[in-house]
């Protein structure tokens, strides 16, 4: 849950603010996940010494990173089962979409690369567009940690959540797969014991 908002060196319009309200109408799963990230992701941005006022754009990309998925159907959303192929090709687009939307809106497309690089991978193998290493922005490396954290910590439609160990030693293992291997070590000093999902 969040319990503290950056301070405005960056402010929702309220185009923006809508997005978010329609976001929680559509599927409140993907807006309470939202909510819950954003700290996180500002907290681990702080740790790995991004300043404040990027530390703060993260803050604020993490909360739209999903908003993208106001264009994908409800009935894939809540998918009790493993979804099809082109379901997954429709699913695959919402960083794009969110992407597209974020960037029509000139006051806060500073934070559009989480959104559209949180599913990027640092051996290359993400999408949408398979960058890697270094070339994926900061912030969508340090964000895609805390994105996956709290997707595993979390019961989904289509399976139970994880234990935090579990958790723990997937992120371990995916370092320098998924996961930029630095980051991914200061993630797994944080004390993540009293962080719910």
């Amino acid at each position: 849950m969040i319990t503290t908002q950056p301070k405005a060196s960056l402010i929702l319009d309220h185009a923006s603010l809508g997005w978010l309200v329609a976001l929680g109408i559509y599927d409140i799963n993907t807006w309470k996940h939202s909510r819950r990230v954003a700290e996180l992701a500002q907290l681990l941005a702080k740790l790995r010494g991004v300043e404040d006022e990027r530390s703060e754009h993260i803050w604020y990309g993490a909360l739209m990173h999903d908003i993208g998925k106001i264009y994908i159907p409800q009935k894939i959303l809540q998918k009790p089962d493993t979804l099809s192929n082109e379901e997954w090709k429709l699913m695959r687009r919402h960083p794009t979409f969110a992407y597209n939307l974020l960037t029509t809106n000139k006051s806060i497309a500073v934070i559009k690369n989480v959104a559209y690089c949180h599913h990027e991978r640092w051996d290359g193998t993400g999408y949408p567009r398979g960058l890697g290493g270094d070339d994926i922005p900061l912030s969508a490396r340090i964000f895609a940690i805390v994105d996956v954290w709290d997707a595993l910590r979390s019961d989904r439609p289509y399976r139970k959540a994880w234990p935090l160990e579990k958790v723990r030693s997937y992120i371990a293992n995916q370092a320098g797969k998924h996961f930029d291997p630095l980051i991914a070590d200061t993630f797994l000093h944080m004390d993540l014991s009293g962080v719910s999902a």
